[in-house]
């Protein structure tokens, strides 16, 4: 455990494989708050695309505008191009604290919620690959589209697209703007596996932060547990949700537990949402996943 602490925390380097294009040289870069490993920060990221006739393009390269490079590649540093972009995003950074529980909800759980909420609410479920299990698909749940359904595949997707190292389920460099970054400094796999193995690790082990149950208490905390259900935010940030396991990529969570406001897969859209096949690849873009709560909090210590 202790080594899987020492690898979120970084920094990576060069000779890591880290850049030539990134965002941070370490998940503690990013993921630490006052100071608890793992938490939310005040650090961003940007996102770029062109939205037109309700469709939405990446930037040339991908989404992801990368902020860094390494010193001997400051000509690949990535720049938003004004005349392929009319929608920049900023990203917050997202607690992983207590995400080994959201792994382990099982699919058929999150079909169950969803099918549940009244139309007007209803969000969308999207099947993605599990990257460690070629060929299986499994409800996205991580990333703020969703993106990744378990925390192995999440790991290998934000070391490559935010410290550019490869591994054997992320192979492929990150490019400058759509141009390819040449030379690459660590050339083939940065990382065998055992790094992005070693952050899942991390994850999978911390706790959601608790319940204050002082304030919980108190008749404004009351009032406001009230208004939550009465104006439909439990529609879709879900009360409790047990999390079963039932599937190999979410092993390290066995038996059923439940807990706080966790439905962190249903993809919601401004307005409405829909589930068809059709309406969800328009829409997607436009959709972010419903927040955990307890990601929103910032720890004191």
């Amino acid at each position: 455990m202790q080594a899987a602490v020492e690898e979120f925390t970084g920094p990576e380097g060069e000779s890591d494989g880290l850049g030539p294009v990134f965002n941070a040289a370490g998940c503690g870069e990013c993921h630490v708050a006052n100071p608890v490993l793992g938490a939310t920060s005040q650090i961003t990221e940007s996102r770029a695309g062109l939205f037109q006739n309700g469709v939405f393009t990446d930037h040339p390269g991908g989404s992801l505008i990368h902020s860094r490079t390494l010193p001997d590649y400051i000509k690949f540093q990535e720049r938003v191009n004004p005349s392929r972009a009319n929608v920049i995003a900023i990203r917050n950074t997202i607690s992983v604290l207590g995400d080994g529980f959201v792994e382990a909800i099982d699919s058929n759980t999150l079909v169950s919620i969803v099918n549940v909420q009244p139309s007007a609410q209803r969000g969308q479920l999207v099947n993605v690959p599990v990257l460690e299990q070629p060929g299986q698909n499994r409800i996205g749940r991580f990333g703020h589209k969703a993106q990744q359904a378990s925390l192995l595949s999440f790991s290998a997707d934000a070391y490559v697209n935010e410290m550019g190292i490869t591994s054997p389920m992320q192979p492929v460099e990150p490019t400058s703007n759509g141009v390819v970054v040449t030379p690459d400094p660590v050339p083939g796999n940065d990382d065998e596996g055992v790094d992005v193995a070693l952050f899942a690790l991390f994850m999978r082990s911390t706790k959601a932060p608790p319940l204050d149950t002082a304030i919980a208490s108190s008749a404004d905390a009351q009032r406001g547990s009230q208004l939550f259900d009465a104006n439909g935010c439990a529609v879709c940030h879900t009360r409790t949700v047990p999390a079963t396991a039932s599937c190999r990529t979410a092993a390290p969570r066995r038996g059923t537990r439940s807990g706080p406001p966790r439905s962190g897969a249903c993809g919601r859209a401004a307005g409405s949402c829909t589930t068809t096949s059709a309406s969800a690849s328009k829409t997607r873009s436009l959709a972010t996943g419903t927040r955990v709560l307890w990601r929103a909090m910032r720890s004191t210590g």
